[in-house]
Protein backbone atom coordinates (compact mmCIF):
# COMPACT_ATOMS: atom_id res chain seq x y z
CA UNK A 1 0.00 0.00 0.00
CA UNK A 2 1.55 3.31 -1.10
CA UNK A 3 1.34 6.20 1.51
CA UNK A 4 1.68 10.15 2.20
CA UNK A 5 3.32 10.71 5.41
CA UNK A 6 4.44 14.21 6.44
CA UNK A 7 8.33 14.13 6.61
CA UNK A 8 9.92 16.30 9.36
CA UNK A 9 13.78 17.92 9.88
CA UNK A 10 15.13 15.11 11.86
CA UNK A 11 13.75 12.27 9.85
CA UNK A 12 16.37 10.77 8.40
CA UNK A 13 14.47 10.97 4.69
CA UNK A 14 15.44 14.55 4.83
CA UNK A 15 18.44 14.38 6.53
CA UNK A 16 20.01 11.98 3.62
CA UNK A 17 17.57 12.09 1.01
CA UNK A 18 20.47 12.37 -1.72
CA UNK A 19 21.12 8.81 -1.01
CA UNK A 20 18.07 7.44 -2.02
CA UNK A 21 17.22 6.62 -5.16
CA UNK A 22 14.85 9.61 -5.79
CA UNK A 23 17.86 11.69 -5.67
CA UNK A 24 19.01 11.28 -9.48
CA UNK A 25 15.31 12.59 -10.08
CA UNK A 26 15.20 15.61 -7.87
CA UNK A 27 15.28 19.28 -9.25
CA UNK A 28 18.38 20.97 -9.39
CA UNK A 29 18.97 23.09 -5.70
CA UNK A 30 16.58 21.21 -4.08
CA UNK A 31 16.55 21.85 -0.40
CA UNK A 32 14.06 20.49 1.65
CA UNK A 33 15.78 21.00 5.23
CA UNK A 34 15.51 24.85 3.96
CA UNK A 35 11.86 24.84 3.25
CA UNK A 36 10.79 23.25 6.27
CA UNK A 37 12.04 25.90 8.05
CA UNK A 38 10.54 28.23 5.99
CA UNK A 39 7.10 26.50 7.34
CA UNK A 40 6.53 24.59 4.07
CA UNK A 41 5.31 21.03 3.94
CA UNK A 42 7.29 18.57 2.73
CA UNK A 43 5.35 15.15 1.73
CA UNK A 44 6.78 11.75 1.38
CA UNK A 45 4.97 9.21 -0.83
CA UNK A 46 6.23 5.61 0.72
CA UNK A 47 5.71 2.14 -0.89
CA UNK A 48 6.41 -0.24 2.44
CA UNK A 49 9.08 1.66 3.75
CA UNK A 50 10.76 2.61 0.66
CA UNK A 51 10.44 6.47 -0.48
CA UNK A 52 9.07 6.53 -3.90
CA UNK A 53 8.09 9.89 -4.22
CA UNK A 54 7.99 13.58 -2.47
CA UNK A 55 5.91 16.31 -2.85
CA UNK A 56 6.92 20.19 -1.76
CA UNK A 57 3.99 22.66 -0.79
CA UNK A 58 4.95 26.29 0.03
CA UNK A 59 3.49 27.96 2.03
CA UNK A 60 1.24 31.41 0.69
CA UNK A 61 0.60 34.49 3.19
CA UNK A 62 -2.95 34.49 3.67
CA UNK A 63 -3.70 38.61 4.27
CA UNK A 64 -6.06 37.12 6.48
CA UNK A 65 -7.63 34.52 4.59
CA UNK A 66 -7.75 30.57 4.68
CA UNK A 67 -4.11 29.11 4.31
CA UNK A 68 -2.71 27.86 1.13
CA UNK A 69 -0.04 26.23 -0.42
CA UNK A 70 1.41 26.07 -3.45
CA UNK A 71 2.81 22.94 -5.11
CA UNK A 72 6.36 23.34 -5.84
CA UNK A 73 7.95 20.32 -6.74
CA UNK A 74 6.15 16.57 -7.53
CA UNK A 75 8.69 13.93 -8.09
CA UNK A 76 7.60 10.18 -8.40
CA UNK A 77 10.32 7.57 -9.34
CA UNK A 78 9.59 6.30 -12.95
CA UNK A 79 8.79 2.74 -11.60
CA UNK A 80 5.59 4.27 -10.07
CA UNK A 81 4.77 6.92 -12.33
CA UNK A 82 1.76 6.88 -14.91
CA UNK A 83 -0.68 5.66 -12.06
CA UNK A 84 -1.87 9.09 -10.80
CA UNK A 85 0.19 9.64 -7.88
CA UNK A 86 1.41 13.37 -9.30
CA UNK A 87 -2.08 14.62 -9.72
Amino acid sequence: MLKFHPLKPDEPEILHWQTQPLAAWMPEGFAPAAALENGDLLLGLFDAEQLIGLLLLNKQPTDGKPQCAVVETTVVLPAYRRHGLGR
